[in-house]
């Protein structure tokens, strides 16, 4: 064999070799990195799984308790007429303002006459104001609207031609604004706001001053 002939087969060998050696390289790299890919292509397959274990496990798949509407009071009950009561006096407790009860204002207001003493002065029992329904009702919740503070009340079921009879529904003192909530389920068709104490207003006089009252019930 020539020079020539051995120098061309020693280069092709040396081909063949470089060869082998990167396949082998390679099949290394595949061999390698194989077991990683596949590891975290199980942890992302996992992944999915264990978020929606956490969210059956979170407060916030709870129900809300506000949603769920037992403490919502019933609908409004319209008020055909309120009429101011003064059964043991002269029944002259500015009838020509009991308009401004029921009128959806809170600004213009109904008010008694004042007293000099929160318990009429001795004079007589209480005053009240008769309200009308235009059905019959089981009352939930009243919402009266005074510039008026303090004194005493009790929410009745029965008529002006007995204002003190009738079931006692509810009783409280006055505020700016007094939500009074009823749990009897007497069904009536006419209430009796009756204030056996008067409260005070702003300017220190014992009078009853009411701009607004509204009813919801069942």
């Amino acid at each position: 064999m020539s020079f020539q002939d051995k120098r061309t087969f020693s280069n092709w060998a040396i081909g063949i070799v470089a060869g082998i050696v990167a396949i082998a390289l390679f099949a290394a790299v595949l061999i390698i990195t194989r077991p990683l890919g596949t590891s975290q292509t199980e942890a992302e397959a996992k992944q999915p799984t264990s978020t929606q274990e956490t969210s059956k496990n979170s407060p916030s798949a709870s129900p809300n308790p506000e949603s769920s509407g037992v403490d919502n009071p019933g609908q409004s009950v319209e008020i055909t007429s309120a009429t101011s009561l003064d059964p043991f006096g002269d029944n002259n407790e500015h009838p020509e303002l009991q308009h401004l009860l029921i009128d959806g204002e809170t600004g213009p207001a109904w008010y008694s006459r004042f007293y000099n003493a929160p318990n009429f002065a001795g004079m007589k029992p209480g005053i009240g104001i008769a309200l009308t329904l235009n059905r019959e009702a089981a009352i939930e919740e009243v919402v009266i609207h005074s510039d008026a503070v303090g004194g005493s009340f009790e929410l009745r079921a029965t008529s002006a031609d007995d204002p003190t009879g009738g079931t006692v529904l509810a009783q409280g003192s006055f505020d700016h604004v007094t939500t009074v909530k009823v749990t009897d389920t007497t069904k009536t068709s006419s209430v009796v706001l009756w204030c056996k104490e008067l409260p005070h207003t702003s300017d220190g006089r014992n009078r009853l001053s009411i701009s607004e009252i509204a009813i919801k019930g069942n």
